[in-house]
């Protein structure tokens, strides 16, 4: 990872009326991932995030059966295709990293700041098509990542019902401790029919053909 976290330029954070979504601005070096399952570098798009209408079932991806209260999903495109749209015709297209935040009781003591710095501008975004400016370092959590052991990967899609496999997914297999307030917070966020979107997260589906492998991460 290189590049997500830095100062400089300008971080938004956005209701695009399905979730809350983070983007990286203004004049700052690319943020960018390399190495493990990836043979070329691939630049950041987007941080969107998924829940549940409860805390013990928000993530849209399971390790050994157990589910997370809220999934981020960090998303990145290849650098040798020149525009998003491209990258959703090539199995290469696309790297997902996922992070898993969870609801535990003393959550409240082992909040990461930079977690709490998105739950308190989310209030001003609770509309569709709103946005605000984020610290620009706001992705800070993100690092939480190079001290993993492991991480898992498999190639899938990125929507479901539309797109073909041209997601190279990288699962990290731990959890950032948030509040139940916290989590909450997302759920006030509003659709394009002003409801709250009380749940975003895709049910899990069936393997099928795919692979899923354990790397260990040195």
């Amino acid at each position: 990872m290189k590049g997500h976290w830095v100062k400089g330029g300008e971080a938004m954070i956005a209701n695009n009326g399905e979730t809350a979504i983070i983007h990286l601005m203004g004049n700052r070096p690319d943020s960018t991932i390399t190495g493990g399952p990836l043979t070329d570098e691939f630049k950041f798009v987007n941080v969107h995030f998924h829940w549940g209408e409860c805390d013990c079932d928000g993530s849209e991806h399971e390790i050994n059966g157990a589910s997370y209260s809220m999934e981020a999903h960090v998303v990145h495109r290849n650098s040798k295709y020149n525009k998003f749209n491209d990258c959703l015709r090539y199995k290469d297209g696309l790297c997902v990293l996922v992070y898993f935040f969870l609801v535990t009781k003393d959550a409240y003591l082992k909040s990461n700041p930079y977690v709490e710095e998105i739950i308190e501008h989310l209030k001003f975004i609770r509309n569709p098509h709103t946005s605000i400016n984020l610290p620009t370092n706001i992705l800070y959590w993100m690092r939480k990542a190079i001290y993993c052991s492991k991480y898992y990967t498999y190639s899938g899609s990125y929507h479901v019902k539309t797109d073909p496999e041209c997601v190279i997914w990288i699962v990290f297999p731990l959890f950032i401790p948030v509040t139940s307030y916290q989590v909450n917070e997302f759920r006030k966020l509003k659709n394009e029919s002003q409801e709250e979107i009380i749940d975003n997260c895709h049910k899990i589906n069936t393997l099928n053909t795919s692979q899923v492998f354990t790397v260990l991460n040195d």
